[in-house]
């Protein structure tokens, strides 16, 4: 880890040099770690994939609103392995290696640690997201031969679902004891259980609307045609034999409360996860 130096003079670097130093050091210690790279090529895997087996169906004749959406529907699982590469063992590393007793005494805030530490684990997911898209966009043109602007919107809510999932990394790494039980609680938590809870309050005809994998549904729920004309609604539909069991309504998230859900979950989380971090003490 990187120890920033007082001068002679005894004056303690700004929080501003401070961060920036952290973020150059975290950015060549991710690319010697390579997960960048591993990252990156499970999404390109991922779309080649989707692309094989689009063409292997037949993909002539889709519109590029239903071609798009098929990428877009994994979105929320790249957000979720970005979250475990990059946030997952960020803090908590610190404590579980001891490093913290050399970095901590020196003259760089634990503030400026963090700051450095999010932006470079931002950076770095928003690069695997952009790359995505690009590929989505790529594919997108090349089959259909159009591009809706409604991909853009996709995209920018991916951004922000992707922020809130690195908050969530962000916290448990602040309050788990070992890298291995906050990254395997990250992806559990993203991949499955926000999902999982959502369903459950689904099925029970309750609305999940503050839950982040439900707000996260609008990043390909928004490729259903032009926005907002052909968003989808909450439908009702009845399940049984003949249409005659029972009632079940599947609910559509909001943009605009979708939006206002993932941003106050990246801010409680990373907030929190800064409070945590500041007041954790190192211990053996």
């Amino acid at each position: 880890m990187p120890m920033v130096e007082a001068t002679v003079t005894g004056h303690v670097p700004h929080a501003g040099p401070q961060a920036l130093q952290i973020i150059r050091f975290e950015l060549l210690r991710q690319l010697r770690r390579r997960r960048m790279i591993v990252l990156l090529a499970i999404a390109g895997i991922l779309a080649a994939a989707l692309f094989a087996v689009r063409r292997a169906f037949g993909a002539e004749g889709t519109s590029a609103y239903a071609y798009a959406s098929t990428y877009a529907g994994f979105v929320l699982t790249l957000a979720a392995l970005a979250a475990t590469f990059f946030g997952g063992d960020a803090l908590v590393g610190e404590f579980e290696h001891r490093t913290g007793y050399l970095l901590f005494p020196q003259p760089v805030s634990r503030t400026s640690i963090f700051v450095g530490k999010a932006m470079t684990a931002l950076a770095l997911a928003f690069v695997t997201v952009a790359a995505y898209y690009a590929i989505i966009a790529a594919t997108t043109w090349a089959v259909t031969g159009s591009l809706p602007v409604e991909v853009g919107y996709s995209f920018l809510l991916a951004l922000l679902y992707t922020t809130a999932a690195l908050g969530v990394a962000f916290l448990l790494s602040s309050a788990l004891r070992t890298t291995t039980m906050a990254s395997v609680l990250t992806f559990a938590l993203l991949f499955f259980v926000l999902g999982f809870a959502s369903s459950i309050f689904q099925f029970a005809g309750v609305r999940p609307d503050g839950s982040l994998a439900f707000a996260g549904q609008t990043i390909s729920n928004i490729l259903a045609g032009p926005y907002p004309d052909a968003y989808p609604v909450d439908t009702t539909i009845n399940v049984g034999p003949g249409g005659g069991g029972f009632r079940i309504t599947i609910f559509s998230p909001p943009v605009g409360p979708s939006i206002g859900v993932m941003a106050a979950w990246a801010l409680a989380t990373f907030g929190l996860a800064l409070v945590l971090y500041r007041r954790r003490e190192m211990t053996g």
